[in-house]
């Protein structure tokens, strides 16, 4: 199956591709992840832009920058976008009842929400390494998820549950995971709610007040 590149340059232009490698499918100027104003800044057209050029969310691309400093966020952003999905029948979703259970089994938890969700209610023994930090203007990709997970989780055959608030982070998370060499993974659906809902157990974070 043949693959798209396309490169995320900034509105500068790239001076190391040759004009064979400009002829590969590229997004424009107004499709580049970041622009160049006082610095680089998030180019806010860059979802827009990218579903109008692929609109097949399952078709295979390679993404490429300069450094690989702006490839990284934007194959985050599109994991979160939808794009590099599993098929229906390799997705992996399970209940959360199914979940308890497999932890029950000795599968490891990971909870993909921020600090802050966490902290406000979590599966028992569950780690917490956020696939999305909360900025000013709404989530941003986590640039440590990565290191993060391969310092929690070493052996990446070691069987783990990846979870959310709703499974719009644990979706792309665990596609993430599967693409960093992770083999054993399940993806809980309807995220932490229902996990509540289902009346299993959880922890909530106690966090003490200094002042007092």
């Amino acid at each position: 199956m043949s693959k798209i590149l396309f490169d995320l340059p900034s509105t500068l232009g790239s001076p190391g591709f040759s004009r064979t490698e400009s002829k590969r499918p590229r997004l424009g100027r107004d499709q580049l992840l970041w622009v160049r104003k006082e610095g680089f800044v998030p180019n806010p057209d860059f979802t827009s832009k990218l579903e109008a050029s692929f609109p097949n969310k399952l078709v295979p691309i390679v993404v490429g920058c300069q450094s690989g400093a702006r490839s990284t966020p934007a194959t985050v952003m599109m994991l979160h976008e939808g794009y590099f999905e599993l098929p229906p029948e390799e997705s992996r979703l399970v209940s959360p009842t199914e979940a308890s259970d497999l932890v029950t089994k000795g599968w490891q938890y990971l909870d993909v929400r921020t600090e802050e969700e966490f902290s406000h209610g979590h599966a028992p023994g569950a780690a917490n390494i956020p696939f999305f930090l909360k900025g000013k203007e709404g989530f941003v990709p986590n640039p440590d998820f990565t290191s993060k997970l391969e310092a929690s989780f070493p052996n990446k055959l070691v069987p783990i549950v990846v979870g959310c608030q709703s499974g719009a982070r644990s979706t792309p998370a665990t596609v993430m995971m599967l693409h960093e060499g992770y083999a054993n993974l399940r993806n809980m659906e309807g995220g932490f709610p229902a996990w509540v809902k289902e009346g299993l157990p959880s922890v909530v974070e106690v966090i003490e007040d200094e002042g007092l």
